[in-house]
């Protein structure tokens, strides 16, 4: 993911959070922001958050650069002062805080849960 980090743009209100990188990408309006997925695979590559002072905590939103560039070295070294998780908000997901640290490996997994959900949901099987 060269040249790709996660920012804050303070004025706009949005985080952008990159999860990989593609050639052709397709956008999907969600009512917290957009998914933006590989057109050929599917592939989430890269998540944008709205109104994210309302939905992430203060923690997180601080640690992030505004856009423009990384703040060390061309790298970006993300810090939370506290765990987070993710749950259902009015205006749909939050992260709320935890005893659990954040990772790469939660984040897939709480999102594959979301995507399963929906999938039954629509489907008509939820159970």
């Amino acid at each position: 993911m060269s040249g790709r980090y996660s920012y804050y743009d303070r004025d706009a209100d949005i985080v952008w959070l990159p999860t990989g990188e593609s050639p052709d990408v397709v956008s999907e309006q969600v009512g917290w922001g957009l998914i933006d997925r590989d057109a050929a695979t599917n592939e989430i590559v890269a998540l944008e958050i709205w109104e994210a002072s309302s939905k992430l905590p203060d923690a997180i939103l601080e640690a992030l650069p505004a856009p423009g560039g990384p703040d060390r070295e061309g790298r970006l070294e993300p810090t939370t002062a506290e765990p987070a998780r993710v749950e259902e908000g009015p205006h749909g997901p939050v992260l709320a805080a935890t005893g659990i640290p954040l990772t790469a490996e939660l984040v897939r997994s709480t999102l594959e849960a979301v995507r399963t959900q929906r999938a039954q949901a629509i489907l008509g099987q939820e159970e």
